[in-house]
C-alpha cells in the first residue's frame, strides 16, 4: 500500500488519554510495547513533538469539542488558530483544506539538527521549504 492510498483517521472518532500512574511521561506505555520503549529513542535528528494539527470544516466545532471531553480550555494562538494545551503538547484545530477532510494534517517537530532531516527529506522528494517537510499528506512542520 502506497502513501497515496493512506486516509486520515477522522478526528472525531479517536481520542486516547494515557497516563504514568507515577507520573513520569518517560514511564510505561503499553501501545509502545510498556517500557521497553525508552531504550529505542533516538534524538539526533528530532527531540520530540510539540503540537498535533487537526483538521476539519469546523475548526472551531471539534476544538469545542476535544476541550470539553478533556475538560482543558480551547484557546486562540498567536495565528488565530484554535487550540487545546495539554501538558506537554498542544493541540491545534484548523479547517481541513488539502481535500483529505477531517483528521490529523499535521504534527510540529522539535527539531535537533534541521540540517539533516532537510537533506533526508530532499533525497526523498518530501522536502515542501525550511519549515516543513510531507510524509503520506501529514504536514510536518520544524520547530
Amino acid at each position: 500500500m502506497g502513501c497515496s492510498s493512506i486516509r486520515p483517521i477522522p478526528a472525531a472518532l479517536f481520542f486516547e488519554i494515557d497516563w504514568d500512574a507515577k507520573g513520569q511521561p518517560e514511564g510505561s506505555w503499553e501501545p509502545a510495547g510498556g517500557s521497553g520503549w525508552s531504550s529505542a529513542v533516538r534524538t539526533e535528528v528530532v527531540a520530540g513533538y510539540r503540537a498535533i494539527e487537526l483538521q476539519s470544516a469546523d475548526p472551531r466545532g471539534l476544538g469545542e469539542r476535544w476541550s470539553s471531553i478533556a475538560e482543558s480550555p480551547l484557546r486562540k494562538d498567536s495565528r488565530g488558530r484554535f487550540e487545546m494545551p495539554l501538558e506537554n503538547a498542544t493541540v491545534r484545530f484548523v479547517e481541513a483544506t488539502d481535500g483529505r477532510g477531517e483528521g490529523l494534517g499535521g504534527i510540529d517537530l522539535l527539531v535537533t539538527d534541521r540540517q539533516r532531516l532537510l537533506q533526508a527529506a530532499e533525497q526523498r522528494g518530501r522536502r515542501i521549504s525550511d519549515d516543513q517537510v510531507m510524509i503520506c499528506g501529514t504536514r510536518f512542520y520544524l520547530v
